[in-house]
């Protein structure tokens, strides 16, 4: 009997997301703006749009919308979901 191994969800930054893609927070930096956003650990949030050049990437979160820039969306780490 073979065993078999899971290897570890693919973990990626929220700005490098697809357009419509379902996601879970795992890893983000200490910043109060994003508590306040409604961004935190183990949330789910949707990528609606993200704008070409560098721009912001326009987030669904519960029932908010919220567009975060190109740095801060960089540094938090997500895991994809089936939505």
């Amino acid at each position: 009997m073979k065993a078999v191994v899971k290897s570890k969800p693919e973990h990626k930054c929220l700005y490098d997301v697809q357009k419509n893609c379902c996601c879970r927070v795992v890893a983000m930096p200490e910043h109060p703006l994003l508590d306040s956003l409604g961004i935190c650990s183990d949330a789910l949030i949707t990528v609606q749009n993200k704008y070409r050049f560098g721009g912001p990437v326009l987030l669904k979160i519960d029932t908010a919308t919220v567009a975060l820039g190109k740095d801060i969306a960089r540094q938090i780490l997500v895991e994809e979901v089936a939505s």
